[in-house]
């Protein structure tokens, strides 16, 4: 579906809300960040997440809107999908970081818990504008830069998947992972090694994104951030290690970890 479409849509799910008198939705994340990089002429549109950034009200919402109009909905860990017309409608957790400072701007406060400024602007689908909350996210998705929302210390100890998210959307859209971002993982080695390895099938998982994106530049930095040393050989990673002769240089480098360890 092409963008117009989409937009209708929601224009029509906010009426939905408006008669049951409940907030309005808007576009966040991938929607805004494709609509910015497409000058606004966006097509192929299939997946599409929505926020009235008002805590679990977005989910009850989608719960409410799949109803009303027969969409097909799936519920899982306080969030909501809604398949209408091959689309996907993902309704947000309304997740609020408790890393965050809260300014009591319920819009602020939910942008501000998000993972980077490229996945933190809103769509205003009535006005058909963005609303950029930090003043970066446009700027940056222009710029090519993965920036974390608040400081890289808050925000990867709140989620330290977002580590390896960032590698993944640097390497699916070319884009540079921050100096500041990078250094954090360097420096903080041991916590996210810890990470990495009681989590390794997200871990794999999400290097093989970024590996079906560009395998050498994944190489690249993993092997800058370290994380290379981190993950588990399980599953695609392992079959990456071995495929590239990288064993050696993996065994090498575990050794010296658990030197340190110890």
């Amino acid at each position: 579906m092409n963008y117009n479409y989409v937009k209708q849509e929601v224009i029509r799910f906010n009426k939905i809300a408006k008669e049951l008198n409940m907030p309005k939705l808007y576009g966040v994340g991938g929607l805004s960040r494709d609509l910015v990089f497409s000058d606004g002429n966006l097509s192929g549109v299939n997946d599409v997440d929505l926020t009235c950034c008002d805590g679990a009200k977005t989910t009850i919402l989608g719960l409410m809107i799949g109803k009303e109009l027969d969409g097909s909905i799936s519920y899982f860990n306080n969030h909501c999908s809604v398949y209408i017309d091959n689309v996907k409608y993902d309704f947000s957790s309304g997740f609020v970081s408790d890393t965050i400072e809260k300014t009591g701007d319920r819009f602020k406060d939910e942008m501000l818990s998000r993972d980077f400024t490229i996945d933190s602007i809103l769509i205003d689908f009535e006005e058909d504008t963005l609303i950029d909350i930090t003043k970066m996210g446009v700027s940056d998705i222009k710029k090519g830069i993965i920036r974390t929302v608040i400081s890289p210390k808050e925000s990867y100890t709140s989620d330290p998947k977002r580590a390896l998210r960032a590698i993944e959307l640097s390497t699916r859209f070319g884009f540079k992972i921050e100096d500041i971002s990078i250094k954090y993982f360097i420096d903080n080695f041991d916590f996210f090694n810890k990470f990495h390895n009681e989590n390794y099938k997200n871990s794999v998982s999400m290097v093989k994104k970024s590996l079906d994106n560009n395998e050498p530049e994944t190489l690249r930095l993993l092997r800058k951030t370290k994380f290379l040393y981190q993950i588990p050989l399980s599953g695609e990673f392992k079959e990456f290690i071995i495929k590239n002769n990288l064993v050696e240089e993996y065994i090498d480098n575990q050794k010296i970890i658990h030197t340190n360890i110890i």
